[in-house]
């Protein structure tokens, strides 16, 4: 898909979307890794609106960990 496309080649560029954080005997190291991006898609054609920001509501509001990554998600929604 050109959306997956895009978005992993602007992730190959940006190592920062890439970098995970690791604190060890107080000292905190950047960790950058090679992983694929996971884009989360929905397809929402059987799906109430009130369904649907449900779920965006959901893909925002979940946080970010620090230490596993990574630090840039995409989830899209499909009507």
């Amino acid at each position: 898909m050109i959306c997956w496309v895009f978005f992993q080649l602007f992730i190959d560029r940006h190592h920062i979307l890439r970098t995970r954080f690791l604190s060890f005997k107080n000292e905190l190291f950047q960790i950058i890794s090679d992983q694929a991006l996971d884009i989360k898609f929905i397809d929402a054609d059987q799906l109430s609106e009130k369904e649907i920001k449900q779920l965006a509501t959901q893909a925002y509001q979940t946080p970010f960990n620090l230490e596993n990554g990574p630090l840039f998600r995409v989830t899209l929604i499909h009507q």
